[in-house]
């Protein structure tokens, strides 16, 4: 694996919603933060017609508009982007390598928000319900810890 030229405070795996908020964030506190992406920023909101309830639009959302301004904001803030494939993450002393197809990037910390496929709860390897479907996504499920209210079996992960 090819050496890294410089550290970043923090490397974040996938573009995302959450990938995005934790650059902007990270950022804004003055962390060098550098985003790997393979695909477009955004993630699986990109495919959503209208998020309902997310801060600061108060009709919605297309998801495919969100996702661009949250990673604009995240830029302005200072949080750097790079399309790439992570292939590999290796602890090195005080430090991740994170090795990607074109480059090896070096961090202190890395968060991985790499969840751009869906995949039922009995493919992710955690013990639950074999079969998962969202009812509605809505910025409200966070702020009650991922519970959702559509009367069915309902599955938390994190």
């Amino acid at each position: 694996m090819p050496r890294a030229e410089a550290t970043v405070d923090l490397a974040i795996v996938g573009a995302g919603l959450a990938g995005l908020t934790a650059a902007l964030t990270a950022a804004e506190l003055g962390l060098e933060t550098v985003v790997v992406e393979r695909m477009a920023s955004g993630g699986q909101v990109l495919n959503v017609e209208a998020v309902g309830n997310f801060p600061g639009f108060p009709r919605g959302i297309a998801g495919y508009e969100l996702g661009p301004l949250v990673q604009e904001q995240a830029e302005a803030a200072g949080a750097q982007f790079v399309m790439d494939s992570v292939l590999a993450l290796a602890r090195q002393g005080d430090q991740w390598e994170v090795a990607c197809a074109d480059r090896t990037l070096a961090a202190r910390t890395v968060v991985l928000a790499a969840g751009s496929a869906f995949r039922g709860a009995g493919r992710s390897g955690l013990a639950g319900p074999r079969r998962v479907a969202l009812c509605l996504v809505r910025w409200a499920a966070l702020r009650r810890q991922g519970r959702l209210r559509c009367g069915r079996r309902r599955f938390r992960a994190g």
